[in-house]
Parts: structure tokens; C-alpha cells; sequence
């Protein structure tokens, strides 16, 4: 089926209208015009039956007899309309009398013909009965008074709707011209060039669709470029580790190193760094395309917050770090997927133990607020430069600047934190002073 464009579209569209509206404005006035003329001619033989019926009074108070009357009829009168006429006067006189005077011979009573009183001095003499008009001419009379106005009309509905025709042309044009814009600046977006302008006039409802596409071609660019520095922060991350283990197998092929335990071990550390970074790649795109549906429940942090925490305990009382926690005394019932959120969780005290030196503290707390869950993880540590704040939820961003990953991960632990409380309906803020610490806080809905 073919595709029409809008501008076509809406052209006939408009003309369809225009030329149903034309032809109902034409067959309206020839049916009332019709109309009229019918009922015109209805009250014209009334007024002529009227008239005649005045004329014989006044002959019989001329002639003072109806036989003188008889004498003096006008048999060769004829019966007209606005000047046409349409055939000889037949009238018959019945005489209260008695008596019967016809105009012609053959004249017969009908019962279409137009009765009038006829008044003698205020006195009813007698009834005239006037013929009709000829049916067979009503209808051609009719057609030549009907076909002028016809002509008329169809020439006035044929300039007024040639007007509106052309300014509708004209509007269409100029409302179309924004979307033909947005139309070129779309097509060179799918080029990859972003900066195309956008139309500024327009109707609202066109300004209402422009800054809709405005906002999906910022969000089209900022994917864009996100994309490219994922691949290039997974590039820069996978590449380090396969150099390591290339150049040492290289090296052992060369001669230039032996295979022995130094290197067995250099070899497996490097291995499980790119499997980190898989496993942590894999993790994010299960929490983005929700591969791994989620599975809410009640949780009670009351009970579940300690537990969590105390799998650090070893590790914390190892590194000589106070970790606390604190909790409702009371249970507090919270919606969410607890598999996630542990995961979430973990993530935030491994990153506060990484940077939280011998003889500091970490706590984490659960509290309830009004409608909602606040769980903080909050440190003692090195803390977090003020302008790397606003992107440490992004892939792969680290603070360290030599990127090294020897006191750091994939850099994609934060942002599986920011996906996770998303996927919640929650929130995350980070709040740090450098060397002074830093706090978590995840905020969600009860």
C-alpha cells in the first residue's frame, strides 16, 4: 500500500472537505430556491382567486345584474406569474342564487382550483373557483428561474472555495516547514552529527514534538559518547593484564625468564584480574537489561544488616579498622531484592575498608525516615577529591589518576550500586571530605 506524505494527506484531506461543503452549499440553495418558487406560486393563485373575486364584485355593482356580468367577462384573459403566462383564465361563478357563471364554456370544476368569496357590499353573493396553474409549465418555469441562480451561486462557491483552498495551502506550507526541518535535522543525527538546528517557530503542539526530540537527541548523543568511553575505559582495563601475562610468556618463550613459581603466581594474579573485570562486566549488564529478574521481598534490616556487615569482620579486625553497626531496635520492613542489595552493601564497605587505614572506623547504619529506608556506609578514610564526586557512579571511573589497580577495581563497582538502587526506585548519594572520610547513604522507599 502506498505511503502518501502528511503534506498530501492533509491537502486532500482539505479539499475533500472544501469540495463536499461546496457541493451541500450548492444543493441546499437549489432545493430552498424550489422551495420558495413552489410555495410563491401556492400563494400567488390564492392572490390571483382573491383579485378575480374583487373584480366581479365590482362588475356586478357596475352592471347591477350577473347576467350583464356574464357579458363582460374577460374571456380572453390569461393567468400569469412575474410576467409569464401560463394560460387562459377558466373560472366558474356559483351564485348563491343558484345561478353558475362560467369564463369559458368547458370550464369544470377541479379540485386543485382556488376558491374566493365574492362580496357585494360586505355581502356574499357568491363563490369564485379559479383554475390552477398549468402543472406541466410550473416545473419549466421553475428550471428557468432556478438555472440563473444556479449559475450565480455555483460561481460564488466556486471563488470562495478557490480562496480557501489557496490559503489553506499556504498554512499547510507554513506548518509544515518546521517539521521539514526537524525531519533533516533527524536525518543528519542517524550521520552521526548532533549540532544540527532545531526549528524555533511552529505551533506549540510542533514546539511540544522539537523539544522532545531535543531531549531523545541529547540522551542519543550522551549514550553515544558513553559507549565510546566504555569501550575505550574496557579497552584500557583488559589490556593491561593481557600485556602482563603476553610479555611474560614471551619472555619464558625467549629464554629470557624460566617457569617457576615467581611467575606461575604474576601469571595466575593477572588471570584473576581479567576475570574480575568480566564477572563485574557481566554483573552491570544483568542489573541493566534485568537478565537477572528481580526477586522482592519484606526484608528486615534488623536482621539482615548485622549479618551483612559481619562478614567483614575478619577482615576489618585484620586491617585494624573499627566497622560498627547500627540498627532499630525494633524490626524495620523494607521492600527490595536482598540479593542485590547485599551485593550493593558489600560493594560500599569493600571500597570504605580499601581506603580506610589502621586504627579508623567504618559504621553502617539502618534507620527508618517517615516513608522510607536510609542504610549509610560511612568511613574515616582518605576520602574523595571534591571534583571527582560527580562521576564516581559512571563505568570505569576511578579516582586514582595513574588508573593503577593495585588499591582499586574495574572502577564498575559504584556504578552496579547506582543500576541496583535504580532498579529500587531508591537513591544514592555520596558525601566525602578529603582526608576526613567518606559517606554513602542509599535512601528507599518503605
Amino acid at each position: 500500500m502506498p505511503r502518501y506524505s502528511l503534506r498530501r494527506r492533509v491537502m486532500l484531506l482539505v479539499t475533500s472537505v472544501i469540495l463536499a461543503m461546496a457541493v451541500l452549499d450548492l444543493v441546499a440553495a437549489h432545493w430552498s430556491l424550489r422551495r420558495s418558487l413552489f410555495s410563491y406560486s401556492q400563494h400567488s393563485q390564492v392572490d390571483e382567486a382573491v383579485d378575480w373575486a374583487q373584480l366581479f364584485g365590482v362588475l356586478y355593482d357596475e352592471f347591477g345584474t350577473w347576467k350583464a356580468v356574464q357579458q363582460h367577462l374577460p374571456h380572453e384573459a390569461s393567468l400569469q406569474i412575474d410576467g409569464q403566462q401560463l394560460g387562459r383564465l377558466s373560472a366558474v361563478i356559483m351564485l348563491k342564487s343558484g345561478g353558475v357563471i362560467k369564463t369559458q364554456p368547458q370550464a369544470e370544476i377541479q379540485t386543485n382550483w382556488r376558491t374566493a368569496p365574492i362580496l357585494y357590499h360586505g355581502l356574499d353573493v357568491g363563490t369564485l373557483y379559479l383554475q390552477g396553474y398549468p402543472a406541466p409549465q410550473i416545473p419549466g418555469l421553475q428550471r428557468r428561474i432556478t438555472l440563473g441562480f444556479d449559475k450565480a451561486q455555483f460561481l460564488v462557491v466556486f471563488i470562495i472555495a478557490l480562496l480557501a483552498f489557496t490559503f489553506v495551502v499556504v498554512e499547510i506550507r507554513h506548518f509544515l516547514k518546521p517539521l521539514e526541518r526537524l525531519a533533516l535535522s533527524a536525518t543528519l543525527m542517524t550521520a552521526g552529527e548532533f549540532n544540527a538546528p532545531l526549528p524555533s517557530d511552529g505551533d506549540k503542539e510542533i514546539q511540544t514534538v522539537v523539544q522532545a526530540f531535543s531531549v531523545t537527541r541529547s540522551q542519543l548523543h550522551e549514550a553515544q559518547e558513553t559507549r565510546q568511553k566504555v569501550v575505550a575505559d574496557i579497552h584500557h582495563e583488559l589490556r593491561t593484564p593481557l600485556n602482563v601475562i603476553a610479555n611474560r610468556l614471551e619472555a619464558i618463550q625467549l629464554g629470557l625468564f624460566h617457569w617457576d613459581e615467581q611467575t606461575a603466581t604474576i601469571l595466575q594474579e593477572e588471570t584473576e584480574r581479567l576475570k574480575s573485570i568480566v564477572d563485574e562486566l557481566a554483573r552491570l549488564n544483568d542489573v541493566e537489561s534485568n537478565v537477572s529478574q528481580p526477586n522482592f521481598a519484606w526484608v528486615d534490616i534488623h536482621e539482615w544488616l548485622p549479618k551483612l556487615v559481619g562478614l567483614f569482620g575478619a577482615e576489618a579486625a585484620n586491617r585494624g579498622v573499627l566497622l560498627n553497626v547500627e540498627v532499630p531496635d525494633q524490626p524495620v520492613q523494607v521492600w527490595m531484592d536482598r540479593n542485590r542489595m547485599s551485593q550493593v552493601v558489600v560493594n560500599l564497605i569493600s571500597n570504605a575498608l580499601r581506603y580506610t587505614s589502621n586504627g579508623q572506623r567504618i559504621k553502617v547504619t539502618g534507620v527508618k525516615r517517615l516513608s522510607a529506608v536510609a542504610i549509610t556506609v560511612e568511613d574515616d578514610g582518605i576520602g574523595i577529591a571534591p571534583e571527582h564526586l560527580p562521576f564516581i557512579f559512571e563505568r570505569f571511573y576511578r579516582v586514582e589518576p595513574s588508573r593503577s589497580r593495585a588499591t582499586g577495581g574495574a572502577g564498575l563497582g559504584l556504578a552496579i550500586v547506582k543500576e541496583v538502587v535504580n532498579a529500587h526506585n531508591g537513591d544514592v548519594t555520596v558525601r566525602s571530605v578529603p582526608g576526613k572520610g567518606t559517606r554513602f547513604e542509599i535512601i528507599l522507599p518503605n
